[in-house]
Formats: structure tokens, sequence, C-alpha cells
């Protein structure tokens, strides 16, 4: 902190840092829809399978094969909700 003589604590409570958008669920609310509804439920299917039987790698590469290439830690974050989706 700039001043050690200044208690910002109560500062630090109310502040919450921006943090970038989560591109998996910029994806699924999409207005311009990248995926149809059908791929939007398969892709969601997916997050909720165990992540040894529907790899991150797999889920990236589905969505790389429809234009929307990501990487594989935006799917595992999301997946384990530690994304914007899930923490304001």
């Amino acid at each position: 902190m700039g001043n050690s003589q200044v208690n910002l604590n109560e500062f630090l409570q109310y502040s919450r840092p921006k943090r970038p958008p989560c591109k998996i669920g910029l994806i699924l609310a999409d207005e311009s829809k990248p995926l149809t509804p059908k791929e939007i439920k398969e892709l969601k299917a997916a997050f909720e399978e165990n992540e040894e039987i529907i790899t991150n790698a797999g889920i990236a590469e589905w969505l790389e094969k429809r234009n929307l290439p990501l990487h594989s830690n935006n799917v595992r974050s999301h997946r384990r909700k530690e994304c914007r989706c899930y923490k304001p």
C-alpha cells in the first residue's frame, strides 16, 4: 500500500477489483448466438461431466471447431466455478 500510516482496510473491504469477464460465460450469454440451443445444452452437459471423462482440452477443442478458440485454462476456470460467472 502507498502510505503505511493510513489504514485502508475498510476501503479494501468495499472495493471489488475488476476482473476480466469469463469467456465461457460470454459465449453462453452472447446475443449473437455463436452456438445453437442444442450446442449450448451439450456444452453445459459437458461442464457437468467428470473432468476425467470429458477433459478441459476436449471442451476447448470442441469450441475451436465451432470457431470459438479458447485455452483450456478458460474452460478449467469456468468448470471449477473460479471465474467471474460465479464470483462477482
